[in-house]
């Protein structure tokens, strides 16, 4: 149980974070978190936009069912690499960018062992 309320609180703090991030950037802030969600996304987006590709561009200059297929699997398959590479890429960036996060100094009140230690 306490695994789980750990990953709660990890989420919990991630996302109080980005809204945070949100709420402070410029246009040009929320712009790049856009991206970076995009391009994590982009696994789907781009093999929907490569199957798009190949039905009206590739397609009709194929003549047999093998070159159908193989045209299919060929650009389906390089698009997916290379979006899985961004979108695992853009994943990273945002990680680190959380773990780099500017975090709030909460100052500990001095006792009076710490004074006495200080001044004598």
């Amino acid at each position: 149980m306490e695994e789980e309320d750990k990953a709660a609180d990890r989420i919990q703090s991630f996302t109080k974070w980005l809204d945070d991030a949100w709420a402070k950037s410029s246009k040009l802030g929320k712009l790049i978190i856009v991206i970076l969600f995009v391009s994590i996304a982009s696994p789907f987006i781009l093999g929907v936009f490569a199957v798009v590709i190949v039905w009206y561009w590739i397609l009709p200059y194929t003549i047999t069912v093998t070159d159908k297929i193989l045209a299919f699997g060929f650009l389906f398959s390089l698009l997916t690499a290379l979006s899985l590479k961004v979108g695992s890429s853009a994943n990273s960036i945002l990680f680190q960018t959380y773990l780099t996060r500017k975090k709030k100094r909460v100052r500990a009140k001095r006792t009076s062992a710490a004074k006495i230690k200080t001044t004598g």
